[in-house]
This record gives structure tokens, C-alpha cells and sequence, in this order.
């Protein structure tokens, strides 16, 4: 069903909108071959210790992350399973948390005062150097993740920088699921909802749609008292003055939103 476009405008949402290669010129193919032949034995046996120093030290970091990441206490405090409770997700500072994303990578997150949730590395004992790239890569995606919800309430930061599917597999596994939820970290506390595709919304744009459809009056739209309104699963009828009576805590977005005139 169409509507006109003033109140389009109410139920619009804001959408959050090399390889340099340098080519060599091989212009004495001679020479180099008879380079190459001189030096091929010692270049051998050159590579053949690099490779296994890098073996080595690869095999080194890997094992010194397993034995971070199996610590059970930090600092004299024990690690917790980072788990939501009614929809509802909490970091403390001084407290330290275990999460294991979906590629089966673990670590261990904490918060500061500000907001930032990181992996402690002074905390672990550890400098990040002496951690594989990939492991820093991981960590460094899911530190992100909590800290733009932890931060920024708007959920423009999560939007522009996962994909819809990937953070709802993050939030999935701190036991977040569709629906209203929250972040708190230290004394702030973000709002969302989080539809089934994994798209984002914070509280203040559902509240922004409420309050547009309840303070509309939808006569002078020519709907009548029979037309239909099924907003975040649940039926409303216009009252005899036009107005709809949508409480709070309903998800007045877009993808929720069904109008039959």
C-alpha cells in the first residue's frame, strides 16, 4: 500500500549510508642465471634455516596464545564466560571475560573506564607482538564489535563495519537474540533492537517511528477505523479520533511495520 509522501517521510529510517606489482626486467638473463648458479648452494642452505626459524617462531605463538587464552585467573581475578542475561550484556572493569568467536578463535576481553573493550595484553603479561597476525586480526574485529555498541548508540559504527550476518553471529554468541537488547558498560547503558537478518537499530530510532504514528493523525490519511496496522507482530485500530495508541517497547521500524487501509 502506498502512502503519501509526508508520511513516508515519518516512516523512513536513515540508512547508513593496489596491487602495485613492479615488473622487473630481466635484461641479462645471462648473468643472473650465472648468478643464480654461483650462489644457488648457499641460498639453499640459507632458505632452508629461514624456513625453519620461521617454523619455529610460528609454532612459538601459537603456543604461547593457547597458554593465554587458558588462563583462569587475571590479576587475581577469575575469568568469565562473556554471556548476556535476558537480553542484556554487561562489562565491568577489573573483570575479565572469555569468548570464543565463530571461526573457534578464544580470547579473553576486559573493559576500561571509557568504554574500550580490549584483550589486556599488559594484564596477560604479554605484548602483542608475541601474538600470530591472525589471532591479532580476530581480536582486533571483535574488540571493535563491543566497543562501537558500548560507545555508540546509534549502531551506525556496527552498521558501516559488519556485515548484517556477521554481527548477528557475535551477538548470538553471548546469547543475544532478535529482539531488544542492551549494552552496558560501566555507567552507560546503550539500547537496541536487533532484527532477524542482523541488521541493528538503536532504541532511539524506534521510539523516533512511535511517537511519528501516535502523533499522526491517520484520517486526514484516509485510513479509516477499519484499517489494520500490525506493528512488531501485534494488531492496533485507530481510535475514534484517528490516533494510534502504540506503547513503548514496541518496534516500530520499518521491516516490523504492516498497513492494511
Amino acid at each position: 500500500m502506498k502512502l503519501n509522501d509526508n508520511f513516508k517521510l515519518l516512516m523512513s529510517i536513515n540508512n547508513y549510508n593496489n596491487l602495485t606489482g613492479n615488473k622487473s626486467t630481466h635484461s641479462n638473463t645471462k648473468a643472473l642465471n650465472k648468478h643464480y648458479n654461483n650462489h644457488s648452494k648457499s641460498s639453499y642452505f640459507q632458505n632452508k634455516r629461514d624456513s625453519v626459524f620461521i617454523s619455529n617462531t610460528a609454532q612459538q605463538l601459537s603456543l604461547n596464545y593457547e597458554k593465554i587464552i587458558s588462563m583462569k585467573r587475571v590479576n587475581d581475578e577469575e575469568t568469565n564466560l562473556l554471556k548476556s542475561k535476558d537480553n542484556i550484556l554487561e562489562f565491568k572493569k577489573g573483570t575479565y571475560y572469555n569468548f570464543q568467536s565463530s571461526n573457534g578463535e578464544k580470547m579473553i576481553l576486559t573493559t576500561d573506564e571509557y568504554g574500550h573493550v580490549t584483550m589486556p595484553f599488559i594484564e596477560l603479561g604479554i605484548s602483542s607482538d608475541s601474538i600470530a597476525t591472525s589471532h591479532l586480526k580476530e581480536i582486533d574485529r571483535i574488540e571493535k564489535f563491543f566497543t562501537y555498541l558500548s560507545r555508540d548508540s546509534t549502531a551506525l559504527l556496527v552498521n558501516l563495519s559488519y556485515k548484517e550476518n556477521e554481527a548477528k553471529d557475535i551477538l548470538s554468541r553471548v546469547g543475544i537474540e532478535p529482539g531488544f537488547f542492551k549494552i552496558k558498560n560501566g555507567s552507560k547503558t546503550n539500547e537496541f533492537y536487533l532484527l532477524e537478518n542482523g541488521k541493528i537499530y538503536s532504541k532511539h530510532q524506534s521510539e523516533g517511528h512511535r511517537h511519528a504514528f501516535n502523533t499522526s493523525n491517520f484520517f486526514k490519511e484516509g485510513y479509516t477505523k477499519d484499517s489494520l496496522f500490525i506493528i512488531d507482530g501485534k494488531e492496533f485500530k485507530l481510535n475514534d479520533d484517528g490516533y494510534l495508541n502504540i506503547p513503548e517497547g514496541t518496534a516500530c521500524l520499518t521491516e516490523t511495520i504492516k498497513i492494511f487501509k
